[in-house]
């Protein structure tokens, strides 16, 4: 897709933010033969900026 299309049709939208993330368009592995292709986003520095609280998980359902 282009990116106009994928702009027209709300699948993306524009943003000022700082906080960004690239996306690409690429080849499905299992559809190469018939050209389809699918959106990716690389979350890498995302989640290497982002906090992890590590709880432990409760054994009992609390009521």
């Amino acid at each position: 897709m282009h990116i106009k299309e994928l702009l027209d049709n709300k699948y993306i939208q524009e943003s000022n933010s700082k906080h960004t993330s690239p996306a690409f368009i690429v080849n499905k592995h299992s559809e190469q033969k018939r050209g389809k292709s699918r959106m990716v986003i690389d979350y890498r520095n995302l989640n290497a900026k982002t906090k992890t609280y590590n709880y432990p998980i409760p054994n009992k359902v609390l009521k």
